[in-house]
């Protein structure tokens, strides 16, 4: 394994100066001389309308790399892969310097399921998974 590759293994967080704004992202000046691309979806967890109203030439960028290919050089970033499960002041400090939307970045967790009327779990006399409701044996929860 050479340097360029382990420096930008899936996964590592690195920083960037943004050297090119194009329509679909911006493009980002990353140590060992080579360039990494941050789509506009992977900028903000909110709507960009203009990218460059809210990035300009020069900014450095926090992101993390979320695909690698050694052959072409391509690298693929994220700032909201980089921001997931940061402090808040860290996401709030990046919204602000950039003028955008205000967003929280916390672990998504599995949704529980809630109902207003309670579940009568019921033993199912087929074979079937377990409930997704109450995770136990299969019921006839639905």
């Amino acid at each position: 394994m050479d340097t360029f590759e382990s420096s930008y293994k899936v996964g590592t967080d690195v920083e960037g100066k943004i050297v090119r704004i194009i329509e679909k992202g911006v493009i980002l000046e990353l140590p060992l001389g080579v360039d990494g691309f941050v789509p506009m979806s992977h900028l903000s967890q909110t709507p960009i309308k203009n990218i460059a109203d809210s990035f300009h030439m020069g900014d450095v960028l926090p992101a993390r790399v979320i695909e690698f290919d050694k052959e072409s050089k391509r690298i693929v970033l994220s700032v909201i892969e980089y921001l997931r499960g940061k402090e808040q002041s860290i996401v709030d400090n990046y919204v602000s310097s950039h003028k955008l939307t205000p967003m929280t970045m916390k672990e998504s967790s599995r949704r529980r399921h809630r109902r207003r009327t309670p579940i009568i779990h019921r033993p199912m006399t087929s074979k079937a998974r377990s409930c997704s409701v109450c995770s136990a044996t299969p019921c006839r929860a639905y």
